[in-house]
């Protein structure tokens, strides 16, 4: 159950939005408000195109330098929660940049796939079922997302 909090808080986010023909599903008249693309639109309207080895290699490098500028000690916080479109890319970059694997809560994918938004918040139910997340900890929300959108969330749980 989310309840009010005195407690700090802190986002941070930052969108690239000159990577947004990386992922997309354009509706009719995308081209009216968009800059020109040969990858927006390449499957047709409403039809689902996504770069994803651009996709990944951008969301690494944008999300591990916000994570290190909000952060700082990446050690300090208790758990991690990423969004799960991949649980081996968010290990992999979280052991790049100084997240200890067992900080990181990547059970989501493995267990249900992409489920998009709701990543977090099924992690978050998850890790706490397991006992990998209780009162008190520091916890870091670190989603990256098409559009291309990276943030980090800070808080005390």
């Amino acid at each position: 159950m989310v309840t009010a909090s005195d407690a700090e808080w802190s986002f941070h986010f930052r969108t690239r939005s000159d990577l947004c023909d990386l992922c997309n599903i354009p509706l009719e008249g995308f081209d009216d408000f968009v800059l020109p693309s040969a990858r927006l639109g390449r499957n047709g309207i409403q039809n689902f195109v996504a770069y994803g080895q651009e996709m990944f290699a951008s969301a690494e490098d944008q999300l591990a330098d916000l994570l290190k500028e909000v952060i700082g000690n990446l050690d300090e916080p208790d758990i991690y929660f990423p969004h799960a479109a991949s649980s081996t890319a968010y290990l992999t970059n979280g052991k790049r940049i100084g997240i200890k694997p067992e900080k990181m809560y990547a059970e989501v994918f493995p267990r249900y796939g992409n489920v998009v938004s709701a990543s977090i918040p099924v992690g978050i139910y998850l890790a706490e079922q397991e006992k990998r997340l209780k009162r008190g900890d520091l916890v870091v929300l670190c989603p990256a997302s098409a559009g291309m959108v990276y943030g980090v969330v800070k808080f005390r749980y």
